[in-house]
């Protein structure tokens, strides 16, 4: 070839570095293994893998990423792909054109560095990585001395700087926020919806002040303390602590006469839930009801839509499933053998469930000690560090090894108030995950928000006083330990859900991820389907 191919592998090994704090080592090694191969097919020391090899990579590379992610296809998968794509690029190019493929891949890999970190040293590795990719290109061209193609890099890129400076400037933003992270490898993720949850997925958890939704009222407004925004209810866990829905329930034809209503503004989220008051008994044209409490959508939510909603005090019903108490049989068994401890009935046990997150020593903190074996065990009875997804997803488990028909409910809570307006304001930051139980049968599920038991200050001040705090002990805390949702519980539950309400806040805001999520995905997933598939199917002849 009549340029430098150090130049073209050292420009793809620069764009991917930074993944290597995110992506799975597996990728980290095809990748290099791939780089390796080309250099030695450079030397004259190995030959170019033939067509059958490489098509068997690329089957082998799409097979160990759904492996990895399953159906949760989203921003993590799809950069594997992409990289692992780079590679193969790598391995396949014969041509100057192939070459040039290899460098146009090696710009989009890095700029998927801004997809995971956001902060000035990201920005300036990518600017050399672009200028180090341009480098590249250069040494298409001719053959110069090394500083020499550097120096057209540096050059070239300088000079794209203004273009890039006004279309920064005149370019519209994406009106969605980014979504939670679905179920995936990537360390770190942003506040927001996605419908699974996953304790311990994600390993440092950031902060999105993009709005989600915006709220107006019609008449009576409820206490601040039960802005519950229902979307997605999840049944099912299995062997690695992973919830999400498996079962589609039947319309509510008999929903209770609504309570409370108004409009929402829903900013795109890319799922097929629109968001209420919990608990919505209305949905508007086009969408359904279930008896779950979930307004679905009949696809998902790309466009900024307006709906009218209507809200009750009456809660879901429960259906008498004994699916709603089943468990893995791997999953947890130490906490069992603690929740087997607990006697009295359903009531009893729930409130020494929370009782135990109260006093037990538990910290909330958005950056959490990744638990080593269960999931369940090593965060309830290992680094008791954790957030919103972490303390729903425990409870649940708790519940449910007590024979307590028991789910997590992901959504959002709070808001801010516009005094002029009279909107609220519900960011992606205020993404939550809550449990609903049935403590009595003839009443119907019921919510516990075990992370108010462990932050109390976080839920009257919100998410910047909560994140740190450990829980104190029980005769500090003083709250209640089971709320019911809008305030109107059954008659022996009065008592002890007004008291819960009394500390609560509507300001707490916590992620419920995965992230990765999202699984759904959010606006995530669909650029990973698009540039994912996309680069893979380009690396192949």
């Amino acid at each position: 070839m009549a340029f430098a191919p150090v130049w073209i592998l050292g420009a793809v090994a620069g764009a991917y570095g930074p993944h290597v704090l995110w992506q799975p080592l597996w990728v980290s090694m095809a990748l290099a293994a791939a780089l390796l191969w080309r250099m030695a097919v450079e030397r004259g020391r190995l030959p170019q893998p033939p067509r059958i090899v490489r098509w068997m990579l690329a089957g082998a590379a799409m097979a160990a990423v759904v492996a990895t992610h399953g159906r949760t296809f989203a921003l993590d998968a799809g950069t594997e792909l992409l990289c692992l794509a780079a590679g193969l690029k790598v391995l396949e190019a014969r041509s100057r054109r192939d070459m040039v493929l290899v460098v146009l891949v090696a710009y989009v890999l890095a700029a998927t560095h801004v997809l995971f970190a956001q902060h000035l040293a990201a920005a300036v590795y990518m600017l050399a990585s672009v200028v180090l990719s341009t480098a590249a290109l250069g040494s298409m061209t001719a053959r110069r001395p090394w500083r020499e193609d550097l120096r057209v890099g540096v050059l070239v890129v300088l000079q794209a700087l203004p273009l890039a400076l006004v279309a920064f400037v005149a370019m519209p933003r994406l009106s969605a926020g980014v979504v939670g992270l679905p179920v995936g490898r990537a360390p770190q993720g942003v506040t927001g919806l996605a419908e699974t949850v996953q304790p311990g997925s994600i390993g440092r958890l950031a902060q999105s002040s993009e709005v989600a939704l915006r709220v107006a009222m019609d008449g009576e407004i409820p206490p601040r303390t039960d802005w519950y925004w229902r979307a997605v209810v999840l049944d099912s866990v299995d062997a690695g602590g992973v919830w999400r829905q498996r079962r589609s329930p039947a319309l509510w034809q008999d929903a209770p006469a609504a309570r409370w209503q108004g409009r929402i503004t829903l900013e795109p989220h890319q799922l097929p839930w629109l968001i209420a008051l919990d608990v919505p008994v209305a949905a508007p044209p086009g969408a359904r009801l279930d008896q779950w409490g979930r307004v679905r959508w009949p696809r998902p939510v790309r466009d900024r839509i307006v709906y009218g909603w209507q809200s009750s005090s009456a809660p879901p019903p429960w259906d008498g499933d004994p699916a709603w108490t089943s468990l893995p049989s791997g999953l947890a068994p130490r906490t069992r053998r603690l929740v087997a401890t607990w006697q009295g009935g359903p009531e009893a046990v729930a409130k020494a469930a929370l009782a135990f997150f109260a006093h037990g020593g538990f910290r909330y903190t958005l950056d959490p000690v990744a638990a080593a074996g269960d999931p369940v065990d090593g965060f309830v009875l290992g680094t008791r560090e954790g957030f919103c997804e972490h303390y729903a997803a425990a409870l649940a488990v708790m519940l449910r090894a007590a024979r307590i028909p028991a789910r997590v409910v992901a959504g959002y809570l709070g808001g801010e108030v516009n005094a002029v307006t009279g909107h609220i304001t519900v960011r992606q930051s205020d993404a939550h995950a809550w449990v609903e139980a049935v403590l009595d049968p003839a009443y119907g599920w019921q919510r516990l928000d075990p992370t108010l038991a462990v932050a109390p200050e976080r839920a009257r001040h919100g998410l910047a006083e909560g994140v740190g705090a450990v829980a104190p002990r029980m005769e500090s805390w003083g709250g209640a330990l089971v709320a019911h949702p809008l305030g109107c519980g059954g008659p022996h539950l009065e008592p002890l859900g007004a008291r819960f309400h009394g500390r609560a806040s509507a300001a707490a805001r916590c992620s419920v991820g995965e992230a990765a999520a999202g699984g759904g995905g959010g606006a995530r997933s669909d650029f990973g389907d698009v540039l994912g598939l996309a680069v893979a199917s380009a690396a192949l002849p």
